[in-house]
């Protein structure tokens, strides 16, 4: 069952929008929503986005992250030995997350991919990128409350 009030508190931010570091690019892209998207993260590069109202308060989140990720091997012609990358959402003062990434056929078209935060801190800023490898390409993420409050009917 669909928690409406909580998607009516859900937040989306343009990732080009946030403070892009050691490496990672913003690039145009006729697909993504913003007009261009956040690339070349992971292995260093980084993007940090600041925590809006009303998300604020710690809790259980999805997070929602559009994405582009074309990354194969190959090395068999008739194997398309594609390979999933994993973006790891780190709260300043807080939890660390990683979330899977498949294939998803292009670095142009965004799919939408909903996982599972614990936001533990009242307002750290959640920085994505991955230290150990690449990541996907990012259009755009969105926080929304798992449960806005917890409603109980009393018996008959």
């Amino acid at each position: 069952m669909r928690d409406a009030a909580a998607d009516r508190r859900a937040v989306g931010v343009e990732a080009e929008s946030g403070r892009l570091a050691g490496g990672a690019a913003a690039t145009p892209g006729p697909w993504a929503s913003g007009g261009s998207s956040v690339g070349w993260l992971g292995n260093g590069g980084t993007v940090t986005i600041p925590r809006a109202d009303p998300v604020r308060p710690p809790g259980q989140y999805d997070l929602t992250v559009a994405y582009a990720q074309a990354e194969k091997n190959t090395g068999h012609p008739y194997n398309t030995d594609t390979i999933t990358r994993t973006l790891v959402a780190t709260e300043a003062g807080g939890t660390t997350t990683p979330a899977p990434y498949r294939h998803n056929y292009t670095w142009d078209g965004f799919w939408p991919e909903t996982s599972p935060i614990d936001l533990t801190t009242e307002g750290g800023a959640l920085t994505f990128g991955n230290p150990a490898a690449w990541g996907p390409n990012v259009g755009w993420l969105q926080l929304a409350p798992l449960v806005v409050a917890n409603t109980v009917a009393p018996l008959r």
